[in-house]
């Protein structure tokens, strides 16, 4: 891969693997959720299911912002993805037990997942990237999240037919399982990943009002991208 240099094959290899599990999961959580709202409850429930995820999207998000200040990113994640497992082994046990309903919170906790975990894995990233080379590896990151999309689809499409919404659901906790295992695996590489990122970066990004000002005036990517910000807050 000519753009990931010598030296970056082992952070690379990491972000990737964690990228291509949990979208994998995601993929498959967005057909099970989406077939168990429409075909058990009905479209006349999307309003509501949509609100619902809006909702939860704005708690997870919050909390999450919250915890940043106490906790480090890699702690969050582990966190996240231990406490959806659990949730799922239990949604798992009442889809068993003829509990469809779920379908509904289902749908909702599927789309804060993705937030929440873009937010994170993304972060985590940056974590372990510094500023000057995450304009050449972000963009392998994210053909990683198009390849975990792809073999999850690729998954539910050959086993759709024999597997039930609850064997699904177990897949879905299984990558979440699986994610959380390959970040304790490399707990002590992102630590000195991390601190090796806040060396470079230090003093790199000192910029005043004033200069930031300069740099509006100058560039005009960088008036276009402040004026479609301004717009969307507007």
């Amino acid at each position: 891969m000519a753009v990931v240099r010598p030296h970056e094959y082992a952070k690379m290899s990491f972000l990737l693997g964690l990228i291509v599990i949990c979208w994998v999961g995601l993929t498959v959580a967005m057909t099970v959720t989406e077939a168990l709202l429409l075909t058990h409850l009905g479209i006349r429930y999307l309003p509501v299911a949509m609100l619902l995820t809006a909702s939860l999207t704005v708690v997870g998000s919050l909390t999450y912002a919250s915890q940043l200040a106490r906790r480090s990113l890699v702690w969050i994640l582990g966190a996240t993805l231990a406490l959806n497992s659990c949730l799922l082994m239990l949604a798992t046990w009442g889809l068993q037990r003829g509990a469809l309903w779920l379908g509904l919170p289902l749908f909702a906790f599927y789309g804060s997942s993705f937030t929440l975990l873009s937010a994170q894995c993304f972060g985590l990233a940056g974590e372990c990237i510094d500023t000057h080379s995450s304009k050449r590896l972000f963009p392998v990151l994210a053909v990683a999240c198009t390849c975990g999309e792809l073999l999850g689809g690729i998954l539910v499409a050959s086993g759709s037919a024999r597997i039930s919404p609850s064997g699904w659901l177990l897949v879905w906790t299984t990558t979440q399982a699986l994610a959380m295992a390959w970040l304790l695996l490399h707990r002590k590489s992102l630590e000195q990943w991390r601190q090796a990122v806040v060396g470079a970066n230090v003093g790199r990004h000192k910029i005043g009002l004033a200069q930031a000002v300069s740099y509006l005036r100058t560039a005009p990517m960088a008036r276009a991208l402040a004026l479609l910000l301004a717009s969307m807050v507007l």
